[in-house]
């Protein structure tokens, strides 16, 4: 008996450090709780930004609803280059493994937060497009 409530304990601790839902990994129930995208969030010489990483969680939730075969992704905020004209630019690249091809997108801009705002249209519109696609070959 005592084992067990170690067990539990150590999985709540795990659980409460990696921010899952700890009653769904001891009772094997989501309780209804929308699933969790897998989403990684990498920032390449940039400070991490709560309000940014806020963001982009919201616009791959919003992804999701385009399309249910949407198995991962990755976003990657960069500073890639420093130009003479152009001044400092940021790059928003964002990788979505959907089931048959996966779909790459990338966009600098002087702005992150445009950066981010424009990759994600584009890798909207990318989706709502592969998303038709498939419906019509179904048919």
């Amino acid at each position: 008996m005592l084992e067990i409530f170690f067990q539990s304990a150590m999985i709540r601790l795990w659980a409460h450090l990696l921010h899952f839902d700890t009653d769904a990994i001891i009772t094997g129930t989501d309780g209804g709780l929308p699933m969790k995208s897998n989403t990684d969030v990498v920032y390449r010489d940039l400070d991490p930004s709560p309000a940014l990483s806020a963001t982009i969680q919201k616009k791959i939730e919003k992804l999701h609803r385009y399309s249910d075969s949407i198995m991962h992704s990755r976003v990657v905020l960069d500073s890639p280059h420093n130009h003479k004209h152009k001044g400092k630019m940021f790059r928003a690249s964002i990788e979505l493994g959907v089931a048959g091809s996966p779909i790459s997108v990338s966009n600098d801009d002087p702005s992150v937060h445009i950066a981010v705002r424009d990759a994600f249209a584009t890798c909207e519109r990318k989706l709502k497009e592969d998303t038709s696609r498939r419906k019509a070959s179904r048919h």
